[in-house]
């Protein structure tokens, strides 16, 4: 009886988790100044080990599965940070310019 309801109840939440919508977020990073991108900035989720960096023409992408709000940072070096609040299932494209 215990190993059936250790079996529903791992069937339950792995139903729940599989069921969430994915966070999309993709966007570019750009000089504010000059128009051009900005390659390999860091963009993340504060206080998550989630994340990824521009590639060469300033462009990034994130799916991921959030549990709550989080605030998605992007960030270079000898640029200012800029934040976005993001949502759980939230699908965005952002122009970001530091």
């Amino acid at each position: 009886m215990r190993r059936l309801i250790a079996i529903l109840l791992g069937a339950c939440l792995f139903a729940g988790l599989s069921a969430q919508t994915p966070t999309v977020i993709v966007g570019d990073v750009m000089n504010s100044e000059t128009g051009e991108a900005i390659a390999n900035a860091h963009i993340y989720f504060r206080g998550t080990e989630v994340g990824t960096t521009s590639d060469q023409e300033g462009s990034f992408a994130l799916k991921v599965l959030l549990d709550k709000q989080r605030t998605l940072i992007v960030s270079s070096l000898g640029y200012r940070t800029e934040t976005f609040k993001i949502t759980p299932g939230q699908m965005a494209g952002l122009q970001v310019s530091l």
